[in-house]
């Protein structure tokens, strides 16, 4: 695009044209291999940020939200690249805004107020536990053909029942690498999935 500074490159890149659009995609898809091209991506995708941190914040955001929003798509950065182009950008806002929130709602679940109970007291039945939604969300997730029965159990097993990758390669014809890389790519299409409605621009 003919830009002497990078700043440069990432003001062009929040044009809203097509042809602007799609270099930015293209962007999107190379910026795992540096943070500085990673830093230029989000200078691009700086106007959509705000738009997130402001909608987790309605309309006022701290800059607690600002920094959480930040932080995840950096996360969302290193795996853009494993997107088709034309994804890239709305996966890494919709990581960011899908879990800044969750961090956000689980922060509020810790800070419960307490109070007396008596004999009287009736108590509800507590929440599923965490682990119970995660595996429904996997169950979800392979009824729906986002993952297989093997990447199923692979995080499962890896995830819930804390069994490490290198015992599971010891057991298996797999690699380390090979079951890491297979989880990975997993758990990004797992989160694209479910994440894939949750923020609009």
């Amino acid at each position: 695009m003919g830009c002497d500074r990078p700043v440069d490159l990432a003001l062009i890149m929040r044009d809203p044209s097509l042809e602007c659009r799609l270099a930015l995609e293209d962007f999107l898809g190379a910026v795992s291999v540096s943070t500085d091209l990673q830093t230029i991506a989000l200078v691009a995708l700086a106007p959509d940020l705000e738009h997130v941190a402001s909608r987790l914040s309605r309309g006022r955001p701290s800059d607690d939200a600002v920094g959480d929003v930040l932080a995840h798509a950096c996360e969302a950065l290193v795996w853009a690249h494993e997107l088709p182009s034309g994804s890239r950008a709305t996966f890494v806002l919709q990581h960011a805004f899908s879990r800044a929130r969750a961090e956000r709602r689980n922060g509020a679940r810790r800070r419960v107020q307490t109070e007396c109970l008596s004999a009287a007291t009736d108590v509800p039945e507590p929440l599923a536990p965490y682990h119970d939604e995660a595996q429904r969300r996997l169950d979800e997730a392979l009824n729906h053909g986002v993952i297989d029965t093997a990447e199923r159990d692979l995080i499962d097993q890896t995830r819930a029942d804390g069994r490490s990758l290198r015992d599971l390669a010891g057991e298996s014809v797999d690699s380390y690498a090979a079951l890491q890389r297979r989880r990975h790519r997993a758990e990004t299409r797992i989160r694209y999935y479910f994440g894939v409605s949750e923020v609009t621009r």
